[in-house]
């Protein structure tokens, strides 16, 4: 696939992504921009920046992967972790 080919791609599911969600991703808030990881690392990966309207915005950068989210009473304790993993999470409002 050529650059051009996958920017045009990008640059759609950027769109509907960015309008399905109005936006947001719940746990962090407002998508300020998307990155696109083009080749996993072992410690960082690295992918290309696209802007809110799925146009890309500069060349290949480092990128840090979250660590992994934990559930349960104390930092170290995992034990919860995946029980809900098919149970949908409400929102309070």
């Amino acid at each position: 696939m050529s650059a051009g080919e996958r920017d045009r791609l990008l640059k759609r599911a950027i769109r509907d992504h960015y309008r399905e969600h109005a936006g947001r991703v719940t746990a962090f808030g407002a998508i300020l921009g998307y990155t696109v990881v083009v080749m996993p690392g072992y410690l960082v990966d690295f992918g290309f920046p696209y802007d809110l309207n799925g146009d890309p915005v500069g060349p290949m950068q480092p990128v840090k992967r979250l660590q992994e989210a934990l559930l349960g009473t104390k930092p170290s304790d995992s034990r919860l972790t995946g029980v809900f993993r098919d149970t949908p999470i409400g929102v309070l409002v």
